[in-house]
């Protein structure tokens, strides 16, 4: 598996992880991050790598921590971001 595929896995669990803790369908998420359900799908199966506005999305309006985010951590407890 190439790293790309990898990273593309990766974000696939961290999306999925999303939807289950925050209880979210693949609609809301996608109605959040700006973008159709049919990416949302691609997104939580590792078909797609999700775009930058899509990742913004997340952390700005779910409180997701980047760095959680882009970690290979995956964890049933979603870090916030850490208030300044």
């Amino acid at each position: 598996m190439s790293k790309i595929e990898q990273a593309s896995m990766n974000w696939a669990e961290k999306i999925n992880e999303i939807l289950h803790v925050k209880k979210l369908t693949q609609k809301d998420l996608a109605k959040i991050g700006g973008c159709t359900q049919s990416t949302i799908s691609k997104y939580c199966k590792g078909q797609r790598i999700p775009s930058v506005e899509f990742a913004k999305a997340l952390f700005d309006k779910l409180d997701i921590d980047p760095r959680w985010f882009f970690s290979e951590e995956v964890k049933r407890e979603i870090p916030g971001k850490e208030k300044q």
